[in-house]
């Protein structure tokens, strides 16, 4: 997961209150007059939706299991498991690639800003974890972390392997940096993407909304009634094994790398039910959670709100935003609170499991590299 997601909800309807006690409707409202004598404009450009709690506090049950790709959570936190996390180790990466500090103490967020992000990654990043506390009041840990919002993972577990005692307790264990992405070889955090809630620069939309349009599209037109070619976009510089989506490239020569074969139908149906099933915004949430809990238990040090640091809130970042980033803001911001807990978290791999899953993927990966020699063969014979 980047969990996107990334960086990544199941069978959670929003929550319905069915018992006697009253409902209370809280209506937030955006002033831009600072005074404190002017009474709050209602116009459709100052008033931020209603949030509808219910009055019971009294928490439910989990309501189902997790999906199995949360078990990624105690594989990325596995490094700090027998040392836990130091202020030391958060505080070292101020000087480095992150760009914010995020601190969170009794249910209210803040933000020490160290570098400038891409477009909005920060913004909606941070939008998203306000959004979290909506949804969870309550529930969300007092913790302190480190963010960047970079594509590539910097923390090289090669740097903390096999180090002697006198090394490790001289520099400590590796830094525990959030991003929303990781790989194998490195030990970043991984983060659900930002544009969860929306990348205004490029208009995507938050993904509730995509996720509809994209269900709409795939009952639009029958399977096999399409033209059988596949498309792609992007910038095909950011990342070296990009180079590799310019190979798909219909050509004089060929275009049988460009065509959609018919046992494509069954990966097709696979993955769109994964996205409209696993990847539905209860579950990124609950992700955000599950992570957030399991990281703050690591935690040997008191959170503590930066000297530079500033509070943020719904109101305050809606108050500055403008054009698609506001209308992005409006359509993922969360206005019902959950009684109801997160699905439960499961437990980590075991090694066994862990190697079996590592082996598999690696068979899936040379059975698909076999198959393109095949065809390049073929095509050239």
């Amino acid at each position: 997961m980047g969990l996107r997601s990334g960086a990544e909800a199941q069978q959670h309807p929003a929550h319905e209150v069915n018992h006697p006690e009253p409902v209370v409707t809280v209506v937030l409202l955006v002033n831009h007059n600072t005074s404190s004598t002017q009474e709050p404009i209602h116009t459709a450009q100052t008033v931020i939706p209603p949030i509808t709690c219910s009055s019971s506090g009294k928490p439910t049950p989990h309501q189902s299991a997790c999906p199995d790709y949360f078990r990624w959570i105690h594989e990325d936190l596995k490094p700090w498991k027998s040392t836990g996390i130091t202020r030391h180790m958060v505080d070292r990466l101020a000087r480095r690639t992150d760009n914010f500090r995020l601190v969170i103490l009794d249910g209210r967020a803040y933000v020490e800003k160290l570098k400038d992000s891409f477009q909005s990654r920060d913004v909606f990043t941070l939008w998203g974890v306000l959004q979290l506390l909506r949804r969870y009041p309550g529930r969300v840990p007092d913790l302190e972390l480190m963010f960047d919002t970079f594509d590539w993972p910097v923390v090289k577990s090669k740097d903390y392997r096999r180090r002697s005692g006198k090394a490790r307790r001289r520099r400590g264990g590796p830094p525990p940096l959030f991003r929303y992405c990781g790989d194998e070889s490195t030990l970043d955090i991984v983060f659900p993407d930002w544009s969860f809630w929306g990348w205004p620069e490029i208009n995507i939309k938050p993904w509730e909304v995509l996720k509809e349009e994209l269900r709409e599209g795939n009952e639009r037109v029958n399977w096999l009634e399409r033209v059988p070619y596949a498309y792609w976009k992007g910038n095909p510089v950011v990342a070296v094994t990009r180079q590799e989506l310019l190979q798909c490239n219909v050509s004089k020569e060929r275009d049988w790398n460009a065509r959609i074969y018919a046992q494509a139908q069954d990966i097709g149906k696979a993955a769109s039910s994964f996205i409209q099933e696993e990847l539905k915004m209860d579950h990124v949430y609950d992700y955000i959670l599950h992570l957030l809990t399991e990281y703050a238990k690591l935690q040997k040090f008191k959170p503590r709100k930066p000297r530079k640091a500033i509070e943020i809130s719904v109101e305050s970042m809606a108050c500055h935003a403008e054009g698609l980033e506001k209308k992005f803001m409006m359509e993922s911001m969360v206005n019902v609170s959950r009684d109801m807990g997160p699905c439960e978290l499961p437990p980590p791999y075991d090694q066994v499991q862990l190697n079996s899953l590592l082996k598999r993927k690696a068979n899936f990966i040379k059975q698909i590299e076999n198959w393109e020699q095949r065809a390049w063969d073929k095509q050239m014979s």
